[in-house]
Parts: C-alpha cells; structure tokens; sequence
C-alpha cells in the first residue's frame, strides 16, 4: 500500500498577506504582489504588482523559489515558482506551500491539480457554494500518495514539461493567427 501522508506533515502551508491602504509618504517598504488572476494555465506568472507595507513582512511569508502557489478560492492550479530574485509575498486569497524535503516542488504541484486531490480539496471547501473557499488549517489536512523521490522529479518533470508544451502551443496557435491576418491584410490590399 502507498503510504500517504498529510500535506501539513510534508510541507508549510503560509496564507498571504493583505493589502495595506494607505497613502504612499508614509514611511513603506516595497514588495512584489502576486494576485490569483496572475497566475497563468501554463505555470507562469503574467504580472506582478508592487504594493507598499508599512511593516516588515516576517522572512517566512515571504516567496521562494521552489514554493508552490495556489489560489485560495476556487483553487483549479498550481505554479512552481521559480526566478524570484525581488522580495515577494501573495495577496491573502493565496496560499504558499512551502514543501520540506520529502516532497520535490513539481510533484506537489502536479498532485495538486489531480482529480483526487482535487476532490479533496472540493470537499473541504464546500461543494455547494458557489464560491468555494479553503482554509489553510484544512488544506493541511489533504492527504497526498508519498513516492520515492526519483519518481517524484521524474512525474514532476512530466508535468513542467506539459506546462512547457501547453505555454508553446498556445503561443504557436496565436502567431498562426497573427501570420493569416498578415496574409490576409497582404492579398486584400494587393495591387
């Protein structure tokens, strides 16, 4: 039998930050913002906002490379992050789940936008509301299938890759679009 494990025993879960307001004079330090409508499909980040703090953000709550996102409403995906080289934190309808060395940042990710995991989630959230909402107390309790780590960066792999090729065929469908308008545009006004 796999052994399964809690995702709180194998990883920090960290809620994100709330947005201050207030006037920018004041005495403030600046941070990179990450929201839940930046997070792409494809694992990227499209935009980072920066906000102002008038406090400190504890180094903890702060994003890592090798952290995993997850939106805290209506959570559909997951993004590894990867090339934080600014300090960064997430808005509060975020969730940072920091994996500790018994789970590789990929396989988390690729485990936390599986069915299985997914109706976990779905069932601790609520199932009849509309919005469904999680708490980092139950996300915690989530049970997740421990592998051998090279299996874990082989299917983490695998599913990087899939975001990889998702992102380029995206890309590949859009400028096909661009070169028959192009096309289009050349022969309508050809003389």
């Amino acid at each position: 039998m796999m052994l399964q494990r809690k995702l709180g025993d194998v990883a920090n879960i960290i809620s994100g930050v709330h947005e201050d307001r207030y006037a920018p004079e004041e005495k403030s330090i600046e941070y990179y913002y990450i929201q839940p409508n930046h997070l792409l499909e494809d694992g990227s980040i499209q935009l980072e906002t920066t906000i102002l703090k008038k406090e400190k953000i504890q180094p903890n709550q702060l994003v890592r490379n090798g952290d995993v996102l997850i939106k805290r409403l209506n959570h559909n995906m997951a993004l590894v992050v990867s090339n934080i080289t600014k300090p960064t934190i997430v808005s509060i309808n975020m969730f940072i789940i920091r994996p500790n060395k018994e789970v590789v940042p990929e396989y988390l990710a690729c485990l936390l936008e599986r069915a299985g995991v997914l109706s976990q989630i779905e069932h601790i959230s609520g199932t009849s509301a509309s919005i469904k909402a999680i708490s980092a107390k139950k996300l915690a309790d989530v049970r997740i299938p421990i592998i051998p780590i090279e299996k874990q960066k082989a299917l983490g792999q695998i599913w990087y890759l899939t975001k990889q090729k998702k992102k380029l065929l995206q890309y590949y469908m859009q400028e096909s679009e661009n070169l028959l308008s192009a096309i289009i545009d050349k022969l309508i006004t050809a003389k």
